[in-house]
């Protein structure tokens, strides 16, 4: 997973976009000093853990490896780079964000989960790896991803959530989750339908097809919303079902020592920059473009 000096400082992209409500959380996670370790599903990339011999995408319902990685591990990605002109255009939401640098040190002791917390490298190959479960176990699969994604130059700092009864919820809780959940993704109902409208059905027993799709719907065993993951799973020792649920972002603290704006931020934005670098004594720089080259170049912000 790569060795690092730590006295280096690695970047992260923020949009600095708005929500529906005019939430900036870009800017709440530089002003709070937190950063939100996210859920997989978060990511962009479809072939997140896949592992061999499973397929990709990696999406058995019911394993033990989604049951690890979607359930108890959050991630932070950075950069090795504030100069990357894609991920400026994707992350930093088409230079409408900034960038703000981490140092590595602060990174490998962020208080909140010190003790679980694991740091290292991405690795790029064109093959998916063939890992031991010792390594799995301990998380390994996140640290590798195609060569299309080697520009990103991406290190991961991962958090393991601890695993106890108050994460334990009801059957009845679960239940309720699992309906609101499928009545925001009628996929099932859809199907149904569709099936329903062609001139000539496949099938002229419509219960028969009701009552599979009503079975699939209580077979489900793992989903997420929003705001939590859920799992039910079977106790191999009792035979008891347990309902689980966890965060699908942590936060946790991390102060920034450098901040990058981008250049298509807008005014409202930078000024907003500019007055927390001010207020903290951080190094703040506007991105420019190198004169005849396609290359960004920062200009230091001398704060008044």
């Amino acid at each position: 997973m790569g060795v690092f000096m730590e006295d280096k400082i690695l970047f992260h992209y923020f949009s600095a976009a708005e929500d529906k409500c005019g939430n900036n959380y870009s800017l709440k996670s530089l002003k709070t000093g937190k950063v939100s370790f996210a859920h997989i599903n978060c990511f962009n990339d479809p072939c997140e853990i896949a592992i061999l011999p499973d397929e990709i995408p990696f999406d058995t319902t019911n394993s033990d490896m989604k049951y690890l990685y979607e359930l108890y591990i959050r991630v932070f990605c950075f950069s090795e780079t504030f100069q990357n002109p894609l991920m400026w255009g994707h992350y930093g939401n088409s230079h409408k964000g900034f960038c703000v640098g981490y140092d590595l040190n602060d990174i490998l002791n962020i208080p909140e989960y010190k003790d679980t917390l694991c740091f290292g490298k991405v690795s790029y190959s064109d093959n998916i790896p063939l890992l031991s479960d010792e390594d799995i176990e301990k998380g390994a699969a996140l640290y590798y991803k195609s060569s299309d994604w080697e520009k990103e130059n991406e290190s991961r700092a991962t958090i393991r959530l601890p695993h106890n009864s108050d994460n334990h919820i009801s059957e009845i809780e679960f239940k309720r989750a699992r309906e609101e959940w499928l009545e925001s993704n009628p996929f099932f109902e859809k199907a149904v339908d569709s099936h329903l409208r062609l001139p000539f059905p496949l099938s002229s027993d419509v219960k028969e097809i009701r009552s599979r799709i009503q079975t699939i719907r209580q077979d489900i065993k793992g989903f997420e919303n929003k705001d939590y993951a859920y799992c039910a799973f079977t106790e191999k020792t009792t035979g008891k079902t347990v309902y689980e649920k966890f965060p699908m972002r942590v936060e946790c603290s991390l102060k920034a020592k450098v901040i990058y704006i981008g250049l298509n931020t807008s005014d409202e934005v930078r000024k907003e920059l500019k007055n927390y670098a001010k207020a903290n004594g951080i190094e703040i720089y506007e991105m420019g473009i190198e004169r005849g080259k396609y290359s960004f170049v920062p200009k230091k912000v001398v704060l008044l």
